[in-house]
């Protein structure tokens, strides 16, 4: 995607979304917490997303799981999201659990 593969011990996070019918119930956030804490039984360093700038709520879902969000070089449309699994889980107080 972009021309970027993703770095080793990464994974691609092509699409997580939860049905219109119920929005900001925590449905997406927890699934993201889920998808962290496999990749770190995986021994995956990163969860690598790619949000569409207009996606306010997957913005904020990612930064309140501590990920770093940067511009794509040419791109307007989307932002890259990185989450390091261990840092995100740590910062939420998740290491340890599940």
């Amino acid at each position: 995607l972009y021309g970027y593969p993703p770095p080793p011990a990464s994974w691609e996070l092509c699409y997580l979304a939860s049905h219109s019918s119920y929005p900001r119930r925590g449905y997406a956030y927890r699934l993201k917490i889920e998808v962290l804490k496999r990749a770190r039984a995986e021994g995956i360093d990163r969860v690598i997303s790619y949000v569409d700038w207009n996606n306010e709520a997957m913005l904020l879902l990612n930064d309140k799981l501590h990920a770093r969000r940067t511009r794509i070089p040419g791109d307007d449309d989307f932002a890259l999201c990185v989450c390091m699994v261990r840092d995100c889980l740590a910062r939420l107080g998740t290491c340890q659990r599940g």
